[in-house]
């Protein structure tokens, strides 16, 4: 996500079949709190001390057929791109609606317009799975209602505020656990230093319970219906949309080794699932088993995985693989030259399928990976090329479709909406110097390609997304 709501997926693929080389970069700018890493245990223990709670057989998850990613900063905001970084609405749940047609400060007028993209999303397009890259009550409880499965994304600042704990007979040693920290001595949380989406909020086992139970600040649990007045992080409770099924996974930040500014370790990552393991488990919340996701842009997984699975703690791995160049800045179609939009197609999903295969799936198990993004990039509006790209675009998906319903995990297919402001952006066409938005990946855009209003279908007709 690009500040606090967007994402930009800025990925450079160079790709030696014989050397399997996939060099990827991607950028993101939610801020994170950064410690220093330092060795910890298996993570078969507690917070307490005791054996780390729940089953040592990973979660499953319940994900089959395609999915969307929801980008909801082009379609719920007030910004209108006055901003490089529009925030998506989510006010506090005791306001009061003022006057006019604002989102940000009206939780009745943000609740409807996730309702309607939400029912587009299952009812139009047949989609009972989303992603989301960051926590939304409204974006869950639209989700709720009509019956939409959610893999929740956390905000990358989320890793460094759950692995903020430290001994206490060394502040400078980081730990899961008491047995982390040698005979007699305890685990503890950091005093400060965590953010939540960038407000001040509690660290290390304080702040998994605040995305559990909801938190004003330092206080937690806290009832979302009441206001919050702290100079603190105001977090809506997630724990319910877990017990009823809605929320089916969790994802730990957006491709955060690659993304994180201050950059994120590898041992954050997995202190930080741990920590929030070690809540998802706790007994006394009753929760169902979920599992614990962590994205992973394209030449990660070698650095991340251990012995072909993910690390202890993080349960499946979401990668993003992109064929060359759609989703560089700006963005490339070489596979359109010379070739007819099917060939196009077919050549830009066939590398996706390779860098999947020889990265994701070779070094973090083909059980443990799915497709967590996948998407072609139709350029900026009457750009040289777009009806080029408009036209290999639904082929594109139509070969992700049927793949991704022969695979045991689902696939997500990046983006709901095309999210860039008017006129263009870096992310659509090299003719554009603005910055802001992730390009045109949707199968929808806001008219006048502004952050919230009427939504029009870019293809017609629109892809099917069901599998048969």
């Amino acid at each position: 996500m690009k500040a606090v709501l967007s994402r930009n997926q800025y990925t450079f693929f160079f790709i030696s079949l014989v050397l399997v080389v996939m060099l990827g970069v991607a950028s993101c700018d939610e801020n994170a709190n950064v410690l220093s890493g330092s060795d910890t245990d298996s993570g078969m223990d507690g917070p307490d001390g005791g054996p780390l709670l729940g089953s040592p057989m990973k979660p499953t998850l319940n994900f089959t057929g395609i999915g969307i990613d929801y980008d909801p900063e082009a379609r719920c905001s007030d910004d209108d791109w006055s901003t490089d970084t529009p925030v998506a609405c989510s006010p506090q749940l005791s306001f009061t609606c003022p006057s006019g047609d604002g989102l940000a400060l009206c939780p009745e007028r943000c609740q409807k317009c996730y309702n309607d993209d939400m029912s587009t999303i299952k009812s139009g397009l047949s989609v009972d799975t989303i992603t989301i890259y960051q926590p939304n009550y409204y974006i869950l409880t639209a989700a709720q209602s009509e019956d939409v499965n959610v893999m929740l994304g956390l905000f990358n600042d989320t890793v460094a505020g759950l692995a903020s704990r430290h001994c206490s007979n060394n502040a400078s040693m980081v730990c899961v656990s008491d047995s982390d920290c040698g005979t007699g001595n305890t685990c503890m949380d950091d005093q400060s230093g965590c953010t939540f989406a960038g407000s001040p909020s509690l660290c290390g086992a304080a702040y998994a319970d605040s995305i559990l139970d909801g938190a004003c600040y330092t206080t937690t649990p806290w009832d979302p219906n009441t206001f919050c007045e702290a100079a603190g992080a105001y977090i809506t409770p997630n724990g319910t949309f877990i017990s009823d099924g809605t929320v089916i996974a969790i994802q730990l930040g957006n491709e955060v080794l690659s993304s994180s500014n201050p950059p994120l370790t590898k041992q954050q990552v997995v202190n930080a699932a741990q920590v929030l393991r070690n809540a998802l488990d706790d007994p006394s919340r009753s929760l169902p088993d979920i599992p614990i996701v962590v994205s992973l842009v394209a030449g990660n997984e070698q650095e991340f995985c251990e012995d072909g699975a993910p690390p202890t703690g993080v349960d499946y791995i979401a990668a993003h693989p992109y064929c060359n160049f759609v989703a560089s800045v700006p963005p490339m179609w070489p596979f359109e030259s010379m070739n007819t939009p099917s060939e196009a197609a077919t050549d830009c999903w066939n590398q996706v399928l390779t860098i999947f295969q020889d990265n994701a799936q070779m070094y973090c198990g083909a059980g443990n990976t799915f497709i967590g993004e996948t998407g072609y990039n139709t350029g900026c509006p009457m750009s040289s090329g777009e009806a080029t790209h408009l036209a290999v675009a639904p082929l594109f998906i139509d070969q992700a479709v049927t793949w991704g319903c022969q695979q045991d995990l689902g696939t997500f297919l990046f983006a709901f909406v095309d999210a860039c402001p008017p006129g263009g952006c870096e992310a659509g066409c090299s003719s554009s110097t603005t910055q802001a938005g992730n390009g045109y990946f949707g199968l929808y855009y806001t008219e006048g390609y502004l952050t919230k209003g009427t939504l029009n279908a870019k293809y017609n007709p629109l892809p099917t997304l069901t599998c048969q």
